[in-house]
């Protein structure tokens, strides 16, 4: 009897073993860089307003300095006593920053919430972060595999696959979770409110993936890692940047970029026009096709 259970034991340790050592080499290999040309919108406009400044060492300079500004505003808001609410917030934002973000319903029918601008704002200015529970490119490869065998177990959410193969579930960060959790909706955490621009129009948005390095700046990111084992905040996140001049009061659209690989779209869906096209491969640069056609929430 004693054999058999030590017998039983060393081969759960030989799988346990074998499991971590599998799971340790995916993390490994799957560790890619940014594909920079998956935010070549965004990134073309931010270089446009910083085309005088010499010194920059990388493009992601604006994009970080304006990034650290809007989580500076919110914080000193909430430091300062939250005063007004969500309208106080978003008011604060805009007296610190120059403009904001707001939510409600979306001018889009059938479209659910969506984000609005509070202020004139810019073409090439950080708007707000995609807020959600990040994986990094091997939890993103697991998770996809365990929602394609066994997808009863998983709720659809709003999935967002990063330009380096890691991905970002906003589920828990729809307006309605903020409010009941909060009381208000965070600007700098509503990219995954955005919606896509119906037939015939342009983007005034896009998505710019960028690496977040370890700054007390960022610490309010509003993303969260899946293993706070592995990382006290993502390496990767990715932001909302304009494109175009978006007027006080108009609804900010972004690229939704579909792969168009022969998969069926959805029946709002349609094609960006204008030069704000994404790059996608296979859905998996852009939001993933089968994740927003199945969450019906979504639009």
């Amino acid at each position: 009897m004693r054999s058999s259970v030590t017998l039983v034991a060393r081969r759960m340790a030989g799988v346990t073993a074998a499991a971590v050592g599998i799971d340790q080499a995916g993390r490994t290999l799957c560790d890619w860089e940014i594909d920079k040309h998956a935010s070549g919108s965004s990134q073309r406009a931010l270089m446009a307003i910083n085309a005088d400044v010499p010194h920059r060492a990388w493009r992601e300079g604006p994009a970080l300095e304006q990034l650290a500004a809007l989580l500076a505003v919110e914080d000193e808001w909430q430091v300062s006593g939250s005063v007004g609410g969500e309208a106080g917030l978003c008011a604060a934002v805009r007296a610190g920053t120059g403009h904001s973000l707001y939510c409600e319903a979306s001018l889009i029918p059938n479209a659910g919430d969506g984000i609005f601008a509070s202020g004139a704002i810019p073409s090439g200015r950080v708007l707000s972060v995609y807020a959600g529970m990040h994986r990094c490119p091997w939890d993103s490869v697991i998770h996809r595999t365990s929602r394609l065998l066994l997808p009863l177990l998983w709720e659809d959410g709003y999935m967002l696959n990063q330009a380096d193969y890691s991905s970002i579930d906003g589920a828990k960060y729809t307006a309605a979770y903020q409010r009941k959790m909060n009381g208000y909706v965070v600007p700098s955490a509503c990219t995954q409110l955005v919606n896509h621009p119906p037939s015939g129009s342009p983007a005034n948005a896009a998505f710019l993936c960028i690496n977040i390095p370890p700054s007390s700046a960022f610490d309010r990111i509003p993303v969260q890692a899946v293993w706070r084992k592995f990382a006290s905040q993502p390496q990767v996140a990715t932001l909302l940047v304009s494109i175009a001049s978006i007027k006080d009061g108009e609804e900010v659209l972004v690229d939704y970029g579909f792969a168009e690989n022969g998969s069926e779209f959805p029946e709002w869906y349609a094609p960006c026009v204008g030069p704000s096209k994404s790059k996608c491969m296979n859905s998996w640069s852009g939001p993933s096709l089968r994740d927003y056609m199945e969450n019906e929430g979504f639009r």
